[in-house]
């Protein structure tokens, strides 16, 4: 299955709301029904603190992930751009004059240098995904153990394949062209590499959204019961309002992403 197939497969995050849905209106029933207080008991048991402070530091991994993966792509950018100038250097060679000839190949492999710079700096919080020895990067992406997996790749010009000129320069034509095939092959790579990066912004970035969601209902669910008094309201249940009341703030207490829904980008 390929990377995108997966994100397809994890963002049906549709089926698995569905199936809360359904335990939402179970609930509802059981709730409005009056025989059972269990479920009242149950859900003002749940641990809303913990669910909150876990979905805070989730949010904060999120986050992080985030700006690793915002700078990743401007140092991919800033390596594209540069790989432009070395191609358009390399094309003007193929007709220049000797003298001509020699200086555009240091000015190539100058601008080969710079791209180790663009990613050499593309660190944040001593995560790079771009650099050369880099590893994969997993985030955290729900509190029942969901993750996603961004595989690193080394993108200095070298590291994608292109070699130097030379002190010498280049040799002749054929030295000339072998660099301008080097430099197109770069800039594949690195289009791929962006394309990726933006698939796992797009899946962090949701991943963010329903966590903040999540996070919102607990603290509501929170502020509702901390409130109550149980004893009253347990009293109060059989009257259809009351039923309702307590069922949303009971199932909302209880809703759990499936640890399996932002399961993306696995090493492979």
């Amino acid at each position: 299955m390929t990377q995108m197939d997966r994100i397809s497969a994890s963002l049906g995050v549709n089926a698995s709301l569905n199936q809360q849905q359904v335990k939402r209106a179970a609930l509802l029933r059981e709730m409005a029904s009056g025989t059972s207080q269990s479920s009242i008991a149950n859900a003002l048991a749940v641990p809303l603190e913990t669910d909150i402070n876990n979905l805070g530091v989730v949010q904060q991994n999120v986050a992080i992930s985030g700006n690793v993966l915002s700078t990743a792509q401007q140092a991919l950018t800033s390596v594209g751009n540069t790989l432009m100038k070395m191609l358009s250097t390399a094309a003007q060679a193929l007709s220049a004059p000797p003298a001509v000839e020699a200086a555009l190949a240091r000015q190539f492999d100058a601008l080969l240098q710079q791209t180790a710079g663009f990613v050499a700096n593309a660190s944040v919080n001593g995560l790079n995904l771009v650099s050369t020895g880099s590893s994969p990067m997993t985030v955290n992406t729900t509190t029942e153990g969901g993750q996603i997996t961004v595989d690193s790749q080394a993108s200095d010009a070298a590291s994608l394949g292109v070699t130097a000129a030379g002190s010498a320069g280049w040799s002749d034509q054929a030295a000339i062209k072998a660099s301008i095939g080097q430099v197109q092959s770069a800039l594949a790579q690195i289009s791929s590499t962006q394309a990726r990066f933006a698939a796992a912004q797009n899946a962090l970035s949701f991943a963010g959204q329903v966590n903040q969601s999540s996070l919102l209902g607990t603290m509501q669910s929170q502020a509702a019961l901390s409130g109550a008094d149980i004893a009253a309201t347990a009293a109060a249940a059989k009257t259809g309002k009351a039923q309702s009341e307590l069922a949303v703030a009971a199932s909302t207490a209880r809703n759990k992403l499936d640890k399996s829904v932002l399961a993306l980008f696995k090493a492979h």
